[in-house]
């Protein structure tokens, strides 16, 4: 193995090649992340391996992850999508975590293993799906529209089951990990009315505040990270709730624009982290099981949502394009196996990671090509769509 800047070094060259091969066969660079991992970790090359400094940097990368999830929530969005929504989504999510979680037990995998792995794979990738839908002229249409609205409902989501998880899986933990986030969220609402009327006088302009986004910006997601974990929240999910209270904010969109770069960066850090924890062994053993997982859990999702817009009343077009731009297994696949996989909470082992992080890989390689070729694929499909 390479001395520790040396196997710094060769990561991000290999992350940055890796990237734009990526960006040139239209893939996720997520993916490409997550390969640099395998390849430069202990799984191929042996170059470089997991340390507390990336796993640090990695954990910064969540928080700010989550932090831009917050900021980009649109209240009057959500008043208007969640309520059709909700329902939709809802039964989605429960119908592909069972089959999850079924298919999980199947393999072999224990029952809270099984668990983690249906409560992962049931959400669909906000930043492949919308990037890929915006790339192909998607997201003004109904499909692209629609698909917006579920992955928010979804994302919500996903700050529950972080909490859940993050405690421990159990009706008590959920409970817990639920009041604890509605106490949050209230002292979030009080301190998100102050911020309207101190937050201008604070930065000053959008044109002079220049650095102090980033700067001010960062204090309030790490503060609120701090003290949500002082409070017994995982930080991620104080993180969210520091993005939500700023989204109001006439200087959001500027926030966002300078927090971004840094949130990518720690995001392929962490990602890239991922990879490194996967050895050969794992690799080996859980491949095979995860190509026949991925292959069934991409079918469940279509079908189901194909099911579920069809009782919404939308058109059968409508229902494929939005399925089939929802039915990858999500980066939050990673984030919560990541989570469950963490000495503080040590659900499940390294296997269950080398599982899911292959599945993730597979499904949004292979999705990307199926938005790209969307408008094709359905009319193939349209005489059994539309019967």
């Amino acid at each position: 193995m390479l001395s520790t800047l040396e196997s710094y070094a060769a990561a991000v060259v290999l992350a940055a090649g890796l990237g734009v091969v990526a960006e040139r066969l239209n893939q996720p660079t997520v993916v490409a992340y997550v390969v640099t991992g395998l390849l430069a970790g202990p799984a191929v090359l042996d170059l470089a391996g997991a340390s507390s400094l990336t796993d640090g940097l990695g954990e910064l990368g969540l928080v700010f992850l989550l932090f831009v999830l917050g900021l980009e929530v649109d209240i009057g969005d959500m008043k208007r999508l969640l309520k059709p929504m909700f329902a939709g989504a809802t039964a989605h999510m429960l119908l592909v975590g069972g089959v999850g979680f079924g298919l999980a037990t199947l393999l072999g995998f224990g029952a809270t293993e099984a668990l983690v792995i249906g409560l992962a794979v049931m959400f669909g990738s906000t930043a492949v799906a919308v990037k890929l839908m915006s790339d192909n002229d998607m997201l003004a249409s109904l499909p692209g529209r629609l698909g917006v609205g579920l992955l928010l409902v979804e994302d919500l989501a996903v700050v529950v089951v972080l909490a859940v998880v993050s405690a421990g899986i159990s009706l008590s933990s959920l409970g817990v990990g639920v009041g604890r986030a509605v106490l949050f969220s209230g002292l979030v609402a009080g301190v998100s009315l102050a911020l309207s009327r101190y937050m201008p006088r604070i930065l000053g302009s959008t044109e002079a505040a220049g650095q102090r986004f980033v700067v001010y910006s960062s204090a309030w997601v790490l503060g609120f990270a701090y003290l949500s974990e002082i409070a017994g929240i995982p930080a991620e999910l104080g993180a969210f709730f520091a993005g939500v209270s700023l989204s109001g904010f006439p200087g959001s969109s500027e926030i966002t624009e300078r927090v971004r770069p840094l949130s990518e960066l720690l995001l392929a850090v962490f990602f890239v982290n991922v990879g490194l924890g996967v050895t050969a062994e794992q690799l080996q053993s859980q491949a095979v099981a995860a190509v026949l997982f991925s292959l069934v859990i991409v079918g469940v999702k279509l079908v189901s949502w194909l099911g579920v817009l069809k009782v919404l009343d939308f058109s059968a077009e409508t229902s494929f394009k939005t399925g089939v731009s929802l039915s990858q297994v999500s980066e939050f696949a990673l984030v919560l196996g990541a989570v469950a996989a963490s000495d503080s909470v040590g659900l499940i082992g390294g296997e269950v990671v080398a599982f899911l992080t292959v599945s993730a890989g597979l499904t949004m390689a292979g999705l990307s090509y199926a938005i790209v070729g969307v408008d094709r694929l359905f009319e193939v499909g349209r005489p059994l769509l539309e019967s």
